[in-house]
Parts: C-alpha cells; sequence; structure tokens
C-alpha cells in the first residue's frame, strides 16, 4: 500500500530571502515587524537570513517578489527520513526531533519568475502546491495532490517556452493587451490609463470611504487602492481590492 505525503505534514511554509533588496529590506524592518520575519542561520556561516510566512507576503515590497527564484522552507511533522541530511536536486531535508519540527525541509525552485506568475496566472497557493510536489518527488516520496502540482508544472513549462521564444501564444488583441499589463514592472502598471480608471471607478463604487475607519475622504490623492491579491491583474474587480485612507494603508500593511 503506497503511503502519501499530506498537507498535514507541511505544518508551515515560510519563504526565504538569500539575497536580492528584498532582503535586505526585510532585515531592516525586522523590528518593526517581529511577529512577520524569522531571522536565522542556517549553514555554517556567519550569515543570517530573513524569512516570512506565506501569510504575510504582502509585507513585501513588491507583488511577486514571493514568486521571483523562490526559496521555501516547511517545518514538518510527521515524516523521518533518517537522521543526517539529504540533498537531492534543488531539496533538502534535516533530521530533527519529529515533535520539535521546524524549517527542516527546503526547496528552491531557480526557474520560476515573477513573469511566469504573471503570464499563467501562478497563484500563491499554487506556488506552494508546486513546491511540496518538487520536494515530496526530490525525495521520492508520494504527494496526494501531484496531479493538481503538474498541472500547474505543465503551466510553468508551457510560460517558460513563451518567455524563452520556444513557443508562440495564440492571442487576440485583448490578450495582447492583458498579457502586456502583467508582465510589466508593477510601479509601471499604476500609471497606466487603465489602473488610473479603474481606480476612479473604484472610488466611486466605495463613496470615496476608508474601508476600515470609515473615513471620507474627498480628496482623491489621499485614498490609497490596496489589492487584496494579484491573480487579477490588469482586469480586476471591486473584490480584488479594497480602499483604504493613507493611515489605514500604513497600519494594513503592518497587521
Amino acid at each position: 500500500m503506497s503511503v502519501y505525503i499530506t498537507d498535514e505534514h507541511f505544518r508551515q511554509v515560510w519563504f526565504l530571502y538569500k539575497e536580492g533588496e528584498e532582503r535586505k529590506r526585510l532585515l531592516r524592518l525586522q523590528d518593526d515587524l517581529f511577529f512577520s520575519i524569522f531571522i536565522a542561520s542556517f549553514d555554517d556561516s556567519e550569515e543570517i537570513y530573513p524569512a516570512i510566512e506565506d501569510r504575510h507576503v504582502d509585507i513585501l515590497k513588491e507583488p511577486y517578489t514571493w514568486l521571483e527564484k523562490p526559496r521555501i522552507r516547511f517545518s514538518l511533522h510527521g515524516i523521518d527520513l533518517g537522521k543526517g541530511k539529504i540533498i537531492n536536486n534543488t531539496s533538502f531535508y534535516e533530521y530533527d526531533n519529529p515533535l520539535m519540527a521546524f524549517f527542516n525541509a527546503e526547496i528552491f525552485l531557480p526557474e520560476i519568475t515573477d513573469s511566469i506568475g504573471y503570464l499563467r496566472d501562478i497563484s500563491l497557493d499554487e506556488l506552494i502546491t508546486y513546491a511540496k510536489y518538487r520536494w515530496c518527488k526530490d525525495m521520492d516520496l508520494l504527494y496526494i495532490h501531484a496531479q493538481e502540482a503538474i498541472d500547474i508544472e505543465n503551466r510553468i513549462i508551457e510560460a517558460t517556452d513563451i518567455i524563452e521564444g520556444r513557443r508562440e501564444e495564440p492571442e487576440n488583441e485583448y490578450q495582447v493587451f492583458i498579457n502586456k499589463l502583467r508582465l510589466m514592472p508593477y510601479q509601471l502598471y499604476l500609471q497606466t490609463e487603465h489602473w488610473k480608471h479603474f481606480r476612479e471607478e473604484a472610488i466611486k463604487f466605495y463613496q470615496s470611504k476608508c474601508q476600515l475607519c470609515g473615513n471620507i475622504e474627498r480628496q482623491s490623492y489621499n485614498l490609497h487602492l490596496h489589492h487584496n491579491n494579484y491573480s487579477n491583474r490588469g482586469r480586476e474587480t471591486f473584490n480584488d481590492v479594497i480602499l483604504l485612507c493613507a493611515s489605514c494603508h500604513r497600519s494594513y500593511h503592518k497587521k
């Protein structure tokens, strides 16, 4: 009888930053956001690295930063592959007390980029499902959501082929426009006429009222339209955003 690894075995999921501007920024924020950021050293060097739980990715400076060559740590329970450290491909498992397991597994996905996320709507939950599948595959384990993960993998491969010019994507004019919005840097996206128009309509929909404190701002520049998610970037609905005053927006990012 086959034994499958389930999501119950993966008690915690953390995104680890060993390099880049986001790492520097998270290290600067650690004193203010200690509840969101875990700081530790994972090897023999004296370097320290910040890590955030998947539920706190909204504190990242840029959307989809979690999709740029992600390095994901798991806290595994109920899995014992033997003492010592196992390294296969871009995954590792390190023996720990099964009752105190914490950060005892990692998968590095250097082939994943934010462009792939934009092009194929890879969500945070889908990336985590794929990461769990890849880790299990490297460790010769069976993951219960393997078929779902394989579907995600096929979308990633297809997006990679399109980005690297090995395949052309059949598109209509609307899809070309949407993909352009998704692939451009986020700060440029906020300057597009598409976003400006959507922002104006959202302010009308919410009647210029902050959705947290209830204050009505007469000047639109005092209102911030915050993304609840980025999966519909370029074709947002009002369910994808929340209207906040400047003060509440700052507090919202510290939650």
